[in-house]
């Protein structure tokens, strides 16, 4: 359309079309959530092979009071809500000292594996020489074998983790009989039911005095409290007996305190980001809208950086400056080639870079508890700055710089951008082509591993290698699908607008997507190892992203026909945004909504499907999973949920041998 006169005839042909792609633009949407939704339920109730059946009936709870912030007293709480449905309560302790000690031993652990590596592999290789003590310019100081000091300090670091993990277990132990005391004593569970009755006074009421207990009864042992204060948390976790009973606690309002008691279904344990288990949940809050400011701010400032990669493509320029430097003649072939490609492979190289950044302040900063909270945080402001790129090469300029002239002038600055899209349709293809020829044979060969485990091995010889370096190269690398989708979602983009204005970049994007399929299924088959299963949470944002950049395409190609005095044309095309937008609506009401939570039917079904609900409500426990009965100590090596720095029975206290084999002969001989 972009060739067309204006008023001309021929954009009836134009509107025709539209409305056919926009029609099987919206049935595939349909089509991809009916073979979603009964799959994303079918996980729900039964979960997959590869997850524990503990994760399907465990919650976590986030921002519990500090009155019940024991795992009796958690564990009492729900059990008088839900009377002999709970399994196991348990609330989570800051075990910052413990966790550095346990780093800093698999620090040494690492070295000394190293280490004995190199003795493994040539037996005539002295042992390195370390050097202890002060000195100056690597005078002085005493020369100890490096092993023996490897060693020495493993086993001065397993006793200081004892120690660490004896002092929780003693404060387990000690908070737990006293809250016991204090159950029984006091009745001190604080009872919401009666407190909706009560009135916001009586709550607020009985809940200082509950602390007034709490702190009576220590009055005497003033270093107990301090010790409280610093060790519990505001987070823990519930299993329940039945799939029924926990959707209930999930989506009822528990407790008549305001902003107390939130509760989620507990993510994957291989999801969980342990080291930020105990973060608050309102400090998260706080720091996701600081951080998501603070994007925000480098998205209107986008344009540095892109305008370093857009000066690239001025090779005079760069000749001018650098004159030393071999810049090729115009006439040559090479010089289209440079100028044409290079600013796209450094726009790519940056956008590389990105994703870096905001994971970094995703599990540095805000310090999310799963891995897969980090995924969807980087997905949203990597699509982000991907639209700040679009914006840059359509207008020309950063947003701030434009911010003006949208607020006083928005219908001209929409109608500038109309007009702009074509004349940028070249740089958007060649996008198109170096992800389909570059980007995706790249992704296929897997080239950092390549490139990183050649030059290691070149360095380093195999029967040099601990085994646990082994081990971990050998390990399959995640799908980090907040770094993999933006890009894809984009070409869409680019797809989805230029359909109508100028087709001819259809059959490039349609080879991209093709390979694309090809290339993923393969990669997610025989390549890629998730460290947790999510039954597809992502597709309804991933839905999100993909309508947003339909409705986009549609507003676009309404101006652009108004700019070439379609008017009647423009005017049928308005309906296509309206017969979208109630696609849409349908969708989201009817299907997106029972995506995220089972509905109480479903999980009462897969109660009765897994023989829990089948003769009587008084059953065994065991028939879910197995348990110890929830003894709320906070401590048991058989709970998943359980941190596992506290799980003493998992605890790495030597070196892993120098070869599997070496272990295996070492327990024949046993």
């Amino acid at each position: 359309m972009a060739n067309l006169l204006e008023g001309s005839s021929r954009m009836w042909g134009t509107i025709v079309f539209w409305y056919l792609f926009v029609i099987i633009v919206l049935y595939f949407f349909w089509m991809e959530w009916q073979v979603y939704l009964p799959l994303r339920r079918e996980f729900l109730m039964k979960g997959d092979i590869d997850t524990s059946q503990e994760y399907r009936y465990t919650l976590l709870i986030e921002d519990i009071p500090e009155v019940q912030r024991s795992s009796v007293l958690l564990h009492s709480y729900f059990n008088r809500l839900f009377p002999g449905q709970i399994v196991v309560a348990d609330l989570y302790l800051n075990t910052e000292k413990l966790e550095e000690v346990i780093e800093e031993r698999e620090t040494f652990l690492i070295k000394y594996e190293k280490e004995y590596a190199k003795k493994g592999g040539d037996p005539n290789v002295p042992n390195t020489q370390i050097k202890l003590g002060k000195h100056f310019l690597c005078c002085g100081g005493e020369k100890i074998d490096s092993l023996e000091y490897y060693q020495s300090e493993i086993n001065r670091l397993n006793e200081e983790a004892e120690m660490e993990y004896e002092k929780i277990v003693e404060f387990g132990k000690e908070l737990s009989s006293f809250e016991e005391l204090k159950i029984s004593s006091y009745g001190a569970i604080p009872d919401s039911l009666n407190w909706v009755n009560q009135g916001v006074q009586d709550m607020v009421g009985g809940a200082m005095d509950l602390l007034h207990i709490h702190k009576s009864e220590n009055n005497s042992n003033p270093e107990f409290r301090e010790k409280w204060r610093k060790t519990v948390s505001s987070t823990g976790f519930v299993t329940f007996k039945c799939l029924s009973v926990k959707q209930a606690a999930a989506q009822c309002k528990l407790s008549n305190m305001p902003y107390t008691f939130s509760t989620q279904p507990a993510p994957e344990p291989n999801d969980m980001i342990w080291s930020n288990v105990t973060r608050p949940l309102g400090a998260i809050r706080l720091m996701t809208k600081f951080s998501n400011a603070f994007w925000i701010i480098a998205m209107l400032f986008w344009a540095i950086p892109v305008t370093f990669t857009q000066a690239i493509a001025n090779l005079e320029g760069i000749r001018q400056s650098l004159p030393w430097l071999y810049i090729p003649n115009q006439e040559d072939y090479l010089y289209g080639v440079i100028s044409g490609y290079l600013p796209v492979l450094t726009l790519l190289i940056l956008m590389t870079l990105l994703p870096m950044a905001i994971e970094y302040s995703a599990t540095k900063v805000i310090r999310f508890k799963s891995k897969s909270e980090v995924d969807n945080y980087i997905f949203l402001w990597h699509f982000g700055f991907e639209i700040a790129n679009l914006w840059l090469v359509l207008i020309g300029g950063s947003i701030f710089n434009q911010l003006s002239s949208m607020i006083n002038e928005p219908t001209n600055t929409l109608e500038y951008i109309a007009s702009a899209v074509p004349g940028a349709s070249q740089f958007f293809l060649n996008i198109i082509i170096n992800n389909t020829l570059a980007g995706l044979p790249f992704e296929l060969s897997l080239m950092y591993s390549v490139i990183f485990n050649g030059i290691y091995r070149r360095i380093k010889k195999e029967k040099f290698l601990s085994q646990r370096e082994i081990e971990e190269m050998s390990q399959p690398e995640p799908l980090a699908l907040g770094e993999t989708y933006p890009p894809i979602i984009f070409v869409m983009l680019i797809s989805f607008v230029y359909a109508g204005i100028v087709p001819i970049i259809l059959p490039f994007a349609a080879l991209y997507f093709a390979l694309s399929y090809l290339v993923y299924k393969h990669q997610v088959l025989h390549v890629y190892g998730q460290d947790a299963e999510g039954g597809a949470a992502y597709f309804p944002q991933l839905y999100n992203f993909l309508i947003a950049c339909l409705y986009t395409a549609e507003v676009i190609m309404n101006i652009y026909l108004g700019i070439k005095l379609g008017k009647k044309q423009a005017s049928l095309a308005f309906f296509a945004i309206v017969f979208t937008y109630m696609v849409d609506r349908y969708i989201r009401k009817n299907y997106a909504s029972s995506t995220s939570t089972l509905s109480l039917e479903a999980a009462r079904e897969a109660d009765i499907q897994d023989g829990y609900l089948e003769t009587s409500p008084e059953v065994n426990t065991n028939q879910v999973f197995k348990t110890k009965g929830g003894t709320c100590i906070g401590m048991n090596n058989d709970l998943e949920y359980t941190q596992p720095v506290l799980r003493r029975g998992k605890w790495e206290t030597e070196p892993m041998p120098y070869r599997e084999e070496d272990n295996d002969d070492k327990t024949a001989d046993c």
